[in-house]
């Protein structure tokens, strides 16, 4: 029984320190990383349940919504049934259920509800400030200043803690029929959404020559201007304070799209200088200038006028470009400036070839690691330059030895300690075993550790796995220490020895094998396109590992009950009273041996195939 509660306590210890900061939801309101698409986080509500359930969402607006016009708004339960908290936004209505979008308009506060800032936008987000249990609530939403998209109003229903219905839409609010020959003004974010036959006076005869005034990067590679590249980028100096920027990409079937230059201090995603430009679902081109601070960009914290002037922005139907200029420096807060007479490494993207889910918004996170320029670039930088994907191979490296690690050996040797000791009493094969795979485990740990932590030059962004990662290496780190520490099995106090032992090595283990489903879906936040059949290996391996460790405890304490306490101790010599050294008394074997070596060759064969499987994925997949 003891080391049955062991291993429980084992799982419980490891489960509640992972999870105990999610224990009771978010009563006082939405975080912010629900912006974007009003997700809550599913580690604590789950899955979103399917369609709009028994809630719905209502304004007092007519068909068509005026510019500047507040409107009531409620979310209501259609049969009473209460919910507990609300995040809204009202979005372009041609956004897909469940996407990312960017929100629009203000809402007013009524007890019980707050703002919730996302980017730049400090009313554009409502929630819960404290737990609603309600089964209605009714606020004022102003529509924009300029009412030129057809919008809704999105509303995610948490009902408890564990079900929640994602983007319950009201009806849609008609944007006003424009007038006949209406002219839209010219501003640093719209210019205008009229379809154009020409995209643009764009060339690249300014970066060719032995003297060239342009600096420019083309995709795909060798193609000469908008007849043949999917994607432009150019910049110049035009002043000693100012450059002007040229950006040209295609449009997606819906006719939006983005394209966007980053200056960076490193290799990796993270406090990057962001230009873009975009074409959202009214045709209507924008210029940006955002900071990454992670791996969503939001608008210049330092930004009153967002740091372009946009000079020209043009709609063919398919292309779009745009033309502005920006200060060299922006003296923007610490940390978001970047003076361009600098150098930096530089990133180069689209919507398409970065899978953005935000189809012609510049703030949504992308799936795919973009292109980095081979050399530093500065504004004084003139010519062609190239790009090319970044080495991940050290990324990929890292996974493969801690998959084989601790979904292949590190089961496999704390099986062996644990329930082979009445199998094979002739000779101490289990402890040869699980001390040589043990030290292979505590080797390849570390140099795993070493190789990602070098690569990423620090702590990884994907704060689950590394956080977990980090954890499972220091237990592995102290194990061969405390066997160092081990006295004899007969000391009064050697239990104490056994339970550490026990506790740290299971702790890893389970650890450990969170850590890599983390990693797997980190692998995806990069970009790679790792396919779910590495995720389902894993899912399989961890039901055969909790299926024959929990099970086979249970069958300890029914069938063996008087074997734990013996089968803890290591075998070791001890000194006799003459001072020669004896062992101890040989054990006698178990009789069903053959049982326990039948689940062990299975287990060892799971776990050997998982891991293969698993390191195949990884090693196959591209970015």
């Amino acid at each position: 029984m003891a080391s049955t509660a062991l291993w429980i306590s084992c799982l419980l210890c490891t489960s509640a320190s992972l999870f105990i900061g999610y224990a009771h939801g978010n009563p006082d309101g939405a975080p912010p990383a629900v912006c974007m698409t009003l997700l809550p986080s599913p580690g604590v509500h789950g899955a979103p349940q399917s369609g709009d359930g028994p809630y719905s969402v209502t304004t007092n607006a007519s068909a068509e919504y005026e510019p500047n016009t507040p409107y009531q708004v409620t979310v209501a339960s259609n049969d009473g049934t209460l919910f507990r908290g609300i995040v809204c936004q009202a979005r372009d209505a041609s956004t897909a259920r469940g996407s990312s979008g960017d929100p629009v308009g203000n809402f007013a506060l009524v007890p019980g509800l707050e703002h919730l800032t996302c980017d730049t936008s400090t009313a554009g987000t409502i929630t819960h400030s404290s737990r609603l249990n309600v089964d209605s609530v009714s606020f004022v939403w102003t529509s924009p200043a300029a009412a030129v998209l057809n919008l809704t109003i999105r509303c995610t229903v948490v009902q408890v803690m564990r079900t929640h219905y994602l983007q319950v839409p009201s009806a849609i609010l008609q944007a006003p029929a424009p007038v006949e020959n209406q002219t839209v003004p010219p501003t640093t974010e719209r210019p205008t959404a009229a379809i154009v036959a020409n995209v643009g006076n764009i060339t690249l005869d300014s970066c060719r020559g032995a003297s060239p005034s342009k600096f420019c990067v083309v995709q795909p590679q060798g193609c000469t201007g908008p007849s043949d590249c999917t994607f432009i980028y150019t910049h110049r100096r035009l002043t000693a304070t100012d450059m002007e920027f040229e950006l040209f990409g295609a449009l997606g079937t819906s006719g939006e799209g983005w394209v966007a230059a980053a200056f960076s201090r490193d290799e990796t995603m993270g406090d990057d200088d962001v230009l873009g430009c975009s074409v959202d679902s009214a045709g209507f081109v924008s210029a940006k200038n955002l900071h990454n601070s992670g791996r969503v960009p939001v608008l210049d914290s330092g930004s009153a006028t967002n740091f372009i002037t946009l000079l020209e922005g043009t709609n063919t139907g398919n292309q779009f470009y745009c033309r502005f200029t920006r200060p060299i420096n922006t003296e923007a807060p610490s940390g978001d400036d970047f003076d361009l007479s600098q150098s930096y490494r530089m990133f180069y993207g689209s919507r398409s070839t970065l899978n953005s889910p935000a189809a012609g918004s510049l703030t949504g996170q992308h799936e795919a690691i973009p292109q980095v320029s081979e050399g530093m670039i500065s504004s004084a930088s003139t010519g062609f330059g190239t790009a090319g994907s970044i080495n991940r191979e050290a990324v990929k490296a890292h996974g493969i030895l801690m998959v084989l690690v601790w979904v292949g050996a590190a089961g496999i040797a704390i099986f062996m300690a644990h329930f082979m000791k009445k199998a094979w009493v002739d000779k101490p094969y289990w402890f040869l075993a699980h001390r040589g795979i043990m030290v292979c485990v505590w080797l390849v740990s570390i140099v795993a550790f070493i190789l990602i932590f070098v690569d990423v030059k620090g702590y990884t962004e994907s704060k689950a796995h590394g956080a977990l990662g980090i954890v499972t290496v220091g237990l592995t780190f102290i194990q061969p220490f405390m066997s160092l520490l081990r006295c004899g099995p007969q000391d009064e106090k050697r239990w104490i020895f056994n339970f550490a032992h026990a506790f740290v090595g299971k702790s890893a283990q389970i650890v450990g094998l969170i850590a890599v489903y983390y990693g797997l879906e980190a692998y995806k936040d990069l970009g790679f396109n790792l396919k779910d059949g590495g995720t389902i290996t894993w899912i399989v391996y961890a039901v055969i590992t909790g299926a024959v460790f929990i099970l086979g405890e249970i069958y300890l304490c029914i069938a063996k009950p008087g074997e734990e306490a013996v089968s803890q101790d290591m075998e070791m010599e001890t000194k006799g009273a003459d001072g020669e050294a004896k062992k101890e008394p040989p054990k006698q074997r178990s009789e069903d041996y053959q049982l326990r070596r039948g689940i062990f060759y299975f287990f060892l064969l799971s776990s050997v195939v998982c891991a293969i499987v698993i390191s195949v994925y990884i090693g196959v997949a591209k970015n």
